[in-house]
């Protein structure tokens, strides 16, 4: 930002004046992401994450429960992931690959030679098996078994990102990067189906959507930065209709420490405009724990979205780009407008941080 004049040498916003704004959902890893951020932005600064909750809940903003439910709209979304992903169909794409990252998980874990497996309390891991739907607590759960593989597979990539000896992080077997990639592919896909399903996505993102509208439409913001997790990003770029994209360098859909970077630029015809990129580390500079800057660079890749178009320079019309969320507005009130039959939580975005608390 500095090289580009966007911001001065050793920027120092006044915490008060709203040129900037850091907000982190509740937890420890959200809260201490946020801080060591600004660190390295406002080294000079004294200015902290801003948390709305207390520590270990979950801000509204970054929403892991539903904000309405009912009968007809859990048995709509177990139709609508069947359709998509034809899990019960062992011929299909996903399940196929499903199953093969299921086959190499159990390989990696020994899974045969587990206690688990050998006194019945686990099954083996197969596609076909994973049953969905919404819990007492309003979130979209998975079948128990289907549970487990997808924490082991979350637990195995952090192994492979944390253990220096390749053959230590695949427990003592000798694996291709395919291998972790087919390893990654249970994580993901059980992921998205969890929260990324389009029924579900609307209503998971609808929080966290108009958080972000307000800071791209609050003059006089410089800088927004809001802390949550991967799932979020998962429903945000389901929920804004993004088109698939690839992560080169990168064996995760949705790598560690990932970042959707929005941007408004003002045009020489005096226009606003938005770029959409993600951001993301290689496998290599995360392993390798490289520093990250401008001579050793994240994967920056531009994201496009259905239904507007980009200009020569890969940006979007500002108010096009605004009908994104009012598509996703529009969707999520036709949703809940069909399904609804219980409770509606709802959510207003703060406009201010009055009620704020900062975290040390």
């Amino acid at each position: 930002a500095e090289e580009k004049g966007l911001i001065p040498h050793d920027y120092q916003p006044d915490a008060d004046s709203g040129e900037v704004r850091f907000i982190a959902n509740g937890f420890q890893r959200t809260i201490a992401t946020t801080n060591n951020f600004i660190s390295g932005m406002l080294p000079a600064s004294d200015i902290k994450a801003t948390v709305n909750v207390p520590l270990g809940q979950v801000d509204p903003i970054f929403n892991f429960n539903l904000n309405f439910y009912s009968d007809s709209y859990n048995e709509a979304i177990k139709e609508q992931v069947q359709e998509i992903y034809k899990l019960s169909d062992s011929e299909s794409e996903t399940a196929i690959k499903l199953q093969k990252g299921y086959d190499k998980l159990m390989e990696v874990l020994d899974f045969e030679e587990s206690e688990s497996y050998k006194d019945g309390s686990a099954t083996k891991f197969k596609a076909e098996d994973l049953d969905t739907g919404i819990s007492e607590s309003l979130s979209y759960t998975i079948d128990d078994n289907s549970y487990k593989a997808w924490m082991a597979s979350d637990a195995l990539l952090m192994q492979y990102y944390e253990e220096p000896d390749i053959l230590k992080a695949a427990m003592g077997h000798k694996i291709s990067y395919e291998d972790w990639a087919s390893i990654a592919y249970v994580k993901d896909t059980i992921q998205k189906i969890v929260f990324a399903t389009p029924l579900l996505a609307v209503n998971y993102s609808h929080n966290t959507l108009q958080e972000i509208r307000k800071e791209l439409n609050t003059d006089e913001r410089k800088f927004s930065f809001i802390c949550g997790h991967d799932t979020n990003i998962g429903v945000i770029l389901s929920t804004l209709n993004a088109l698939d994209m690839d992560t080169p360098g990168n064996f995760e859909a949705i790598p560690i420490g990932s970042k959707i970077v929005f941007e408004v630029w003002e045009g020489e015809d005096s226009k606003q405009y938005i770029s959409a990129r993600f951001v993301y580390a290689t496998t290599d500079q995360i392993r390798n724990l490289q520093m990250i800057n401008s001579k050793n660079p994240p994967v920056s890749y531009y994201l496009t979205f259905e239904n507007i178009e980009k200009n020569e320079d890969g940006m979007y019309n500002f108010e096009d780009f605004m009908t994104l969320f009012d598509n996703a507005d529009a969707e999520y009130e036709a949703v809940k407008s069909k399904y609804i039959e219980g409770p509606d939580t709802g959510y207003t975005p703060d406009t201010s941080d009055t009620q704020a608390t900062p975290a040390a």
